[in-house]
């Protein structure tokens, strides 16, 4: 009888180890520095529909214009949308990596501007969006 209990019990916890999956969710702030790290548990219903951590968009309000970001961390593709930007202003997206050095210039940016980051290496990066006259800094990180 106690063998038969101590199986039940063990077959139990297996049983919950291999259904529950824990996962660590980061928080992240405006600016894209990571601010929370907490295990979460993932249920069968929620990881068929979830989102990401990392394809949540981190956006900033630069007087009327709304600049978002996503993903970030990413894998090589980042998208930069700018709502409300007025009409014929001008702008540039500069991508400098920690040393200061100048990696990627775009002088052109519409309200959805893509940059492709997968030939840089992995590491964190600053993204410095400029457009009417507002600058913007982002830390961008590349995985």
């Amino acid at each position: 009888m106690k063998a038969k209990c101590s199986l039940l019990l063990f077959s139990i916890l297996f049983y919950n180890i291999l259904i529950a999956q824990t996962n660590v969710c980061y928080t992240y702030d405006k600016a894209g520095n990571r601010t929370n790290r907490t295990i979460c548990l993932k249920s069968e219903e929620a990881s068929s529909d979830s989102v990401s951590i990392a394809k949540i968009p981190i956006t900033e309000n630069l007087g009327e214009m709304v600049i978002t970001l996503y993903p970030n961390p990413t894998k090589g593709q980042l998208m930069v949308q700018i709502t409300h930007m007025p009409d014929n202003t001008m702008g540039e997206i500069t991508l400098y990596d920690l040393s200061g050095r100048l990696v990627t210039v775009q002088n052109t940016v519409n309200e959805n501007t893509m940059l492709d980051l997968s030939v840089q290496p992995l590491g964190i990066y600053v993204l410095r969006i400029r457009v009417g006259g507002k600058v913007s800094e982002w830390k961008v990180i590349k995985e």
